[in-house]
Formats: structure tokens, C-alpha cells, sequence
């Protein structure tokens, strides 16, 4: 929950492209993350 607060003042006070770029880069990490473990699942079998 303290992170969440932590997040929302740090995202108000600086440039938007950061906010944006902090997305956009979690979400893709996200999807790497979910591609890489389903390859390595999918080979141990």
C-alpha cells in the first residue's frame, strides 16, 4: 500500500514520458517474463 503512495507522488511530480515509459516498460517485461517461463515449461516436458 506505502508503495502505491510512494508511486503516485513520484508520477505527479515528474514529466509524464516518465510515467509512461515506467509502463510501458513494466508491461513488456511482463510479457517477456510470461513467453520465457512458458518456453522453459514447455521444454522440460
Amino acid at each position: 500500500m506505502a508503495l502505491a503512495v510512494v508511486f503516485t507522488v513520484f508520477f505527479a511530480v515528474f514529466p509524464s514520458g516518465l510515467g509512461l515509459y515506467w509502463v510501458v516498460n513494466n508491461t513488456l517485461s511482463i510479457a517477456q517474463q510470461w513467453v520465457i517461463t512458458r518456453r522453459v515449461e514447455a521444454g522440460g516436458k
